[in-house]
């Protein structure tokens, strides 16, 4: 049996810490950028962990609900220094991107409009699609080393791109696929266990952990709605929290698969906010850092502004405690099952399927890029009988993007800022010659 590649360089905190932090100011483009960048250092540049562990991990995250790049980063948090990794990982991945959609939220109910931000974004978005590509590519190449994984990996690329089948049922296919086909070997077949990040996992799998860990998370998510809903507006809390804790629990397939129930609730149900300003929220949500469900956060705040009388303080205190509510089930999806995860691998039906999945994502990640790349690089969405909406701009600047990570191999955060500056540059002189 053949061992799994140990990481060469097992970082200290502090290190672990800074890119965290980092990443959470730069985690735009989704899933797929998000996850991309992390491969980018965690695998290939630092190499915290192996590509195998990375993948067992993206793995089990697709099957969540929530969003898959946060539960990624706690996840490799966790590997790396136990639950203080894990929650330093996963609220550094939030916290930017909530901070910056607060004051967002402030100045436009303040001045009733969006910020002109689009310009900086502008160039950041189009390099994203760069650096999923390479991390496409890279992840291929390790992960497709037969024709059976290809074949999945096209069949996935093919499915999610033209047809939407949900992606957490065509994940949970592949993965009972690789578990229920014949396999010579015995399914008691234990790999080598002495890689320093299984940390005493024996006494982490027993039941008293898990529902240790349970009772934990039912109190951090008990006491907040028992102390609100004591106030005079106890009842909008209640809802509040109510509506926000079943979202996260039915975010399967990303925050565009949740979005338009979370818009038909918000705006005609409950009256929270208006369809018009929804769409302006969604905006913002794609212009800051973070998870896209991050957006949630700002229908909470438009929840307390519009609901508790234009109180800046109260809308403020609504978007912490959705947000709090929002990613509250992730930590414990991470905590409470990545040391089962990582304790079964050993069986190997459950390897193999593991290995299917991760051919899986190599077509799912290239379908998300190109979604991206089409959002990006087409001002219409009817490209076949619109050719001119395309953005030769945006075109040469992923080429561009692509050269210079994959085969220059230059620092992939300082080139993400550069990008974003040349698209300021490109948008205003292409605004003075216009």
């Amino acid at each position: 049996m053949k061992v799994n590649p140990k990481p060469t360089n097992h970082p200290k905190f502090i290190d672990t810490f800074s890119f965290w932090f980092k990443l959470g100011f730069i985690s735009f483009g989704g899933p797929a950028g998000q996850i991309s960048i992390m491969h980018e250092t965690v695998v290939g540049k630092q190499k915290w962990v192996s590509e195998e562990k990375f993948l067992n991990a993206l793995n089990y995250c697709m099957l969540l609900p929530g969003p898959e790049a946060q539960q990624l980063a706690t996840y490799i948090g966790w590997l790396l220094h136990g639950i203080r990794g894990g929650l330093t990982a996963g609220i550094l991945f939030i916290l930017p991107g909530a901070l910056l959609l607060l004051l967002l939220s402030v100045l436009y109910v303040q001045f009733n409009q969006i910020l002109i931000v689009n310009q900086f974004f502008y160039g950041l978005k189009i390099s994203v699609v760069g650096i999923v590509l390479v991390a496409t590519i890279n992840i291929a190449r390790k992960s497709l080393k037969s024709k059976g994984k290809l074949i999945i990996a096209i069949l996935s690329f093919v499915y999610m791109s033209f047809f939407k089948f949900p992606m957490p049922y065509l994940i949970l296919c592949i993965l009972l696929l690789g578990f229920l086909l014949p396999n010579n070997k015995s399914s008691l077949e234990i790999q080598n266990t002495t890689d320093p990040y299984q940390f005493n996992l024996r006494a982490q799998v027993r039941l008293k952990y898990f529902f240790s860990l349970l009772f934990i998370f039912l109190f951090l998510g008990i006491c907040p709605f028992l102390i609100l809903s004591t106030t005079n507006n106890g009842d909008f809390w209640k809802l509040l929290i109510t509506f926000f804790t079943k979202t996260s629990l039915i975010t399967f397939g990303g925050a565009y698969a949740v979005l338009p129930y979370v818009a038909d609730q918000s705006v005609n149900s409950y009256y929270w906010l208006t369809s018009s300003q929804m769409i302006d929220g969604l905006a913002l949500g794609e212009t800051t850092p973070g998870p896209l469900v991050i957006v949630l956060s700002f229908v909470a705040f438009m929840a307390g502004f519009n609901t508790l009388g234009g109180s800046i303080l109260s809308a403020s205190l609504a978007m912490l405690i959705a947000t709090y509510y929002t990613f509250l089930p992730s930590f414990f999806f991470i905590f409470a099952g990545a040391p089962f995860i990582e304790s079964l691998l050993h069986i190997e039906r459950l390897k193999r399927g593991m290995e299917f999945v991760s051919a899986s994502i190599v077509g799912l990640i290239a379908s998300l890029a190109l979604t991206i790349f089409l959002s990006v690089s087409f001002k219409s969405s009817d490209i076949l009988h619109d050719w001119t909406s395309i953005d030769i701009y945006s075109i040469i600047w992923i080429a561009f993007t692509f050269y210079a990570l994959s085969i220059k191999k230059w620092n992939m955060i300082l080139w993400i800022f550069v990008s974003a500056m040349a698209g300021m540059i490109y948008l205003n002189l292409k605004f003075l010659y216009a």
